[in-house]
């Protein structure tokens, strides 16, 4: 299955150059198009994924918010990498940057429970 979604990327690729040179708007519609067919096929993974999760949280004692904690914290990451990059390649640095801060503050917002819960349990050691 990679190696089909490897074809794929590469044949994006040289397409996405050819039309950039004749045609650069085409050649970013191509790009951007490209970056969103892979980002939802990466998704048709998603399934195998949570079965894979609840099966491990089955098997652990911790509760499963930290767990639930941590797949979404994953998710922002892959989501705002996906979308800073697409504004990187589109020429839009700033755009691309300032996607990557917002994802980096949302990560730390829903992380402060576990932080939260982790200097409870330092502080009642003591």
């Amino acid at each position: 299955m990679i190696v089909k979604i490897a074809i794929i990327a590469i044949t994006g690729a040289f397409l996405t150059a050819q039309l950039k040179n004749l045609k650069p708007e085409y050649g970013q519609v191509l790009l951007i198009g490209m970056g969103v067919f892979l980002f939802f096929f990466a998704l048709s993974y998603l399934d195998a994924i949570k079965q894979m999760i609840e099966k491990i949280t089955s098997m652990i004692t911790i509760p499963k918010t930290y767990l639930a904690i941590l797949m979404k914290m994953v998710g922002i990451a892959y989501v705002c990498e996906f979308a800073s990059n697409l504004c990187k390649d589109a020429g839009c640095q700033t755009i691309g940057s300032q996607v990557e801060m917002i994802g980096k503050l949302s990560m730390l917002l829903i992380g402060i429970p576990v932080i939260t819960s982790l200097t409870d349990t330092i502080s009642s050691l003591f």
